[in-house]
């Protein structure tokens, strides 16, 4: 089975996201990473980044495919998610950017009926500029207002996705 990082776009407690990240990492294995605590993209620090982005660099590289599973803020994709590829895209030390030709899917929950299709669409974009190969299929979860989860059929779509990663 290959190694699989979650990296998920929200900071919210009980994002969820972070619960989709937990599902597919139930039938992947792998790691799901939050964000909370990474730094703003500033090239001063690139000589010697902080942990949190030396950690998160290491994960990447050592991947086989990573998986950004985010909310749409604004139609588009979160600042928090946004800085983190800013970090991935840099050079480190002798090494090329850690993002540059991964392979990777992009996923995402929201309320709304649409999921997070303006978000896919976007982050897809600035990945693409960074050569990453995608995952085929796409997952948009759209979440029930009143109970806050997904139904057995979503989780169904949910799997299989998580499956053939």
């Amino acid at each position: 089975m290959s190694k699989v990082v979650y990296i998920v776009g929200s900071l919210r407690k009980d994002s969820y996201n972070k619960k989709l990240a937990e599902r597919m990492q139930e039938v992947t294995g792998g790691e799901v990473v939050c964000l909370n605590d990474m730094v703003f993209m500033n090239e001063d620090l690139e000589a010697n980044p902080p942990k949190v982005v030396s950690d998160l660099r290491e994960k990447v590289v050592s991947s086989d495919r990573i998986v950004f599973v985010s909310p749409e803020y604004n139609y588009t994709v979160p600042g928090t998610l946004k800085n983190a590829i800013d970090w991935l895209s840099r050079p480190y030390g002798d090494n090329k950017p850690a993002i540059i030709g991964k392979s990777a899917a992009v996923c995402g929950a929201s309320l709304s009926f649409i999921g997070t299709a303006r978000m896919q669409k976007d982050l897809k974009g600035i990945l693409a500029m960074l050569g990453v190969k995608f995952y085929p299929k796409d997952l948009f979860v759209s979440i029930n207002m009143e109970t806050g989860t997904w139904d057995e059929q979503t989780d169904e779509r949910i799997v299989s996705f998580a499956e053939g990663l």
